[in-house]
Parts: C-alpha cells; structure tokens; sequence
C-alpha cells in the first residue's frame, strides 16, 4: 500500500479516539447521574411511605386496632428491618405490653425507619464522590 493510504488510516484512527474518549466518560457521568436521581426518588418514595405509615400507625396504637392494610404495608412497602421492629412490636402488644413497652418499640420502628433513609442518603454520598 501506498505510504498516502497509510497516512489516511493511521490518521482516521488518531481522529476517532478522541470523540470515543469523549463518549465513554459522558457514558459514565450519564450513568452516575441516573444513578443519583433513581437513589433520590427512592428516598423520597420511601421517606412519603414512612410518613403515611406513622400516622396511621399513632392511630392504631391509640385505638388499639392494627388493620391489615397497616401490617400488609409493613411486610410489602418497608424495608426488612423496619418490618422485623414492627412484629417485634406486635409480638409486645399480643403479651399485653405496659405502655412504656409499647412506646419503646414504637420508637423503634421509627429509628429503623430513619436508618433506612440515612442508608439510602449514604448511597447517595457514595455515588456523588
């Protein structure tokens, strides 16, 4: 092959591996950005369930009546931990718990339910850096 014939391969191949460069980090970044907003709407999901479920749940407590689209929503919307501090929960209640108890436990599944939205915003830390 001539040495012009050459050149032009050689060339073309020093010309494309810029914008390949390019693609692959913008890939990246896309990805991460994605990432990002996908982690975000899932707290934020998540935080609006805990908020719903709490209120409802104050008001069992104070009827003492646990529907089960109150406990269907602990075992299908929540995370585990946040259901295992709730049956924990009931199995107090079910033993005729003193209210000290119940608030306790209470407490609990509320402190769970924060762990479960501090581990999402770590996610989140974690992708941004």
């Amino acid at each position: 092959m001539s040495e012009t014939l050459w050149a032009v391969i050689i060339g073309g191949v020093i010309a494309s591996i810029a914008p390949t460069i390019s693609l692959y980090y913008e890939n990246r970044k896309l990805s991460k950005d994605l990432k990002i907003q996908r982690l975000r709407e899932k707290r934020a999901k998540l935080e609006s369930t805990f908020q719903k479920i709490i209120e409802r749940l104050d008001q069992s407590i104070e009827e003492n009546d646990y529907s089960m689209d109150l406990v269907s929503d602990f075992q299908f919307l929540v995370p585990k931990n946040v259901d295992d501090a709730f049956i924990k929960f009931l199995e107090i209640r079910d033993k005729k718990a003193d209210k000290d108890d119940t608030m306790f436990h209470h407490y609990t599944i509320i402190g769970e339910m924060k762990n479960s939205l501090a581990k999402i915003d770590n996610e989140i830390d974690c992708a941004i850096n």
